[in-house]
């Protein structure tokens, strides 16, 4: 039996952020399909071997960009009205609500899963690949910004620290719990967001 496998989802890329809507092949909206779709399907994927070792974790880096998130079920894609920022903070609400339903699944198991905001970080979030607009601002901003390591801190303590050995369904900013907006812990919204998620993807 393995001691402790860890599992760390989040997308802090310009990969994670969208400057207009864009849709995968199956119609899904690139932020929300990039920052939730994907890491709920390969989480679910790897749930059995994550319960066989002595303890699995699952850490999904969200922000706190999900304050200001919503999810209507009759556009979850944004197909009418699509902004970036309602894009990118409807993605991070999903985080938390993924982290939700799932710790309450995985309640009776040797598996946590808990939700993080990393703080504002020097990546290339926010810069399209493709164009490379976005890069300007990112220079002048960059001094302002954590480096990636220190973004990269309360992560790397949920995924190790016997401190949160059980903690589990909670949000973190600076290694610390913290309260996440009240949407983003609404246990009834939750399990409805993930049925919907479920279907989305196939499961």
């Amino acid at each position: 039996m393995t001691a402790k496998r860890a599992l760390i989802t989040g997308a802090n890329s310009g990969m994670g952020l969208a400057t207009t809507i864009e849709l995968a092949k199956k119609g899904f909206e690139m932020m929300l399909g990039v920052n939730h779709l994907g890491h709920f399907l390969l989480t679910n994927l790897l749930l059995d071997p994550l319960k066989k070792s002595q303890q699995g974790r699952i850490i999904n880096v969200g922000s706190g960009a999900h304050k200001a998130g919503k999810i209507d079920f009759n556009n979850p894609h944004l197909t009418r009205g699509f902004g970036i920022w309602r894009g990118y903070s409807q993605s991070k609400l999903a985080n938390n609500l993924f982290t939700v339903h799932l710790s309450k699944k995985l309640k009776d198991t040797s598996v946590t899963v808990n939700c993080l905001h990393p703080g504002a970080v020097s990546t290339a979030i926010g810069v399209n690949r493709q164009t490379g607009f976005g890069k300007s601002v990112h220079a002048v901003l960059r001094p302002f910004f954590l480096t990636p390591l220190q973004g990269a801190e309360t992560a790397i303590y949920l995924a190790d620290s016997p401190e949160v050995t059980h903690i589990s369904g909670a949000y973190f900013y600076k290694k610390r719990v913290t309260p996440p907006s009240s949407r983003a812990k609404n246990e009834r919204f939750a399990e409805e967001f993930w049925n919907w998620s479920a279907r989305e993807v196939g499961l």
